[in-house]
């Protein structure tokens, strides 16, 4: 069989597996789209080796789950210091992720005839990337954290209006619990002071509801009414976060942001990353006691066991007795 008839027999196999109706979020089939194409570069290579279904061994699964990634790097800070992404071993969730998708992709290459043996399968059963279950609330920052944190934000510019924007940017994650997406995604239009809150688009579209915390409320307040208008100089758009240029602001730029002023500041934790500030927000309403329900609401979890993640009252109450009976 020519490469050309191997390299289609693999195309129809990956549409195969995209068209399942499970993966239905976009942004799955996006992960599927890029770990495939990372296969492709393994065993279905037009400059390269091709590699029939058929003749698939555990050798090759292994090359991808450990195959190297690039860090992400912004572009202009690639060129700037002239230098390509760095490569660095897989998160075990991506090594993870990467096996999963191989097993489906053999899966439907068994179903197409194109092979008989789905070693991916196999090799997960005997391989599976072993990753420690962490806590939510292990991501959390600590207060004094998230002061060192902040303090790094306020020096993120030599611009007072960008340092004033990306206050509230970073106010607002922690204490109204924010996704990254939801944040970017705001309009003026969708900002209601009289309710104190934030129409966004959340999980699978939906519109919902976030509350403007007293926290968050002054340091958003001064974005929209100084720093904002001066970045824009009379350039028009409805988008809440902008850039200097006037652009809407990305979430790889938030992302960015946040990362290297966690670094910092001297925050150790395995991924840093705005997420951590809704971990935060979660971990410290808890804390604060508000009740598992109130919070669920709050954080907009679909599902309340989500929020039962982070509570560790009960595993306080236990440390707490059991240090009784060695102080009576």
């Amino acid at each position: 069989m020519s490469k050309n008839n191997i390299i289609e027999d693999w195309n129809i196999i990956a549409q195969s597996l995209l068209n399942r109706e499970s993966i239905s979020s976009e942004r799955t089939r996006e992960t599927y789209r890029r770990i495939i194409r990372e296969w492709f570069e393994i065993v279905a290579n037009p400059d390269g080796r091709v590699i029939h279904p058929a003749d698939i061994v555990a050798e090759h699964v292994a090359e991808l789950v450990s195959r190297p990634v690039r860090r992400k790097l912004s572009k202009n800070r690639s060129v700037r210091q002239g230098q390509a992404a760095e490569l660095i071993a897989p998160s075990p969730s991506y090594r993870q992720m990467r096996l999963s998708v191989l097993v489906g992709l053999l899966d439907e290459a068994i179903m197409l005839n194109k092979c008989e043996r789905n070693w991916a399968r196999e090799y997960q059963r005997t391989h599976r990337p072993r990753q420690r279950r962490h806590k939510p609330r292990e991501y959390a920052l600590s207060q004094k954290e998230w002061e060192r944190f902040i303090e790094q934000v306020r020096a993120s510019s030599n611009d007072p209006h960008i340092v004033t924007r990306n206050v509230a940017i970073f106010y607002l994650l922690a204490y109204s619990g924010l996704r990254v997406h939801e944040l970017v995604g705001i309009r003026m239009s969708d900002i209601d002071w009289d309710a104190m809150e934030i129409r966004v688009i959340g999980k699978g579209g939906k519109n919902m509801p976030v509350i403007i915390t007293r926290q968050a409320a002054e340091p958003l307040r001064q974005w929209i009414r100084e720093s904002r208008p001066a970045l824009f100089a009379g350039k028009e758009s409805d988008h809440l976060w902008v850039s200097k240029r006037g652009t809407p602001l990305s979430k790889d730029m938030v992302q960015l942001l946040a990362r290297q002023c966690m670094e910092r500041a001297g925050i150790a934790k395995e991924s840093l990353g705005p997420h951590d500030l809704r971990h935060t927000f979660v971990t410290w309403a808890l804390d604060s006691g508000a009740s598992i329900h109130e919070v669920a609401t709050a954080a907009r979890h679909a599902n309340i066991e989500t929020t039962r993640l982070y509570d560790d009252s009960e595993e306080r109450k236990r440390r707490d007795r059991v240090r009784k009976v060695f102080e009576e």
